[in-house]
């Protein structure tokens, strides 16, 4: 019985790109947010990757660079449902609680 080389084994075992991901600039990322109808700068943006709450990123020669999936899973996180509280059998006040 012939031992396989360790790189051959990883090389077998490692998952087939299809295709390469293509990584958006900050600039690019505000023009894809606001195409999905989220008004936002790229101030703003930069500001929620210095606060870790924007979108994943990585940087790559000083840029930062996002997915668009990323994007996307981001923009579904932040979406919260409303509660109405109720007193004395009566709607008061609707308020916004996060999302399980």
């Amino acid at each position: 019985m012939r031992k396989r080389s360790a790189l051959a084994t990883a090389t077998t075992n490692a998952p087939e790109k299809t295709s390469l991901t293509r990584y958006l600039t900050r600039d690019q990322a505000t023009k894809f947010l606001r195409q999905q109808g989220i008004p936002m700068g790229r101030t703003a943006l930069e500001k929620l990757a210095v606060r870790g709450d924007g979108p994943r990123y990585v940087i790559i020669n000083g840029r930062a660079l996002y997915e668009a999936a990323d994007i996307l899973a981001w923009i579904v996180e932040q979406s919260v449902r409303p509660v109405t509280i109720m007193r004395r059998g009566r709607a008061r006040k609707t308020v916004v609680i996060d999302s399980p």
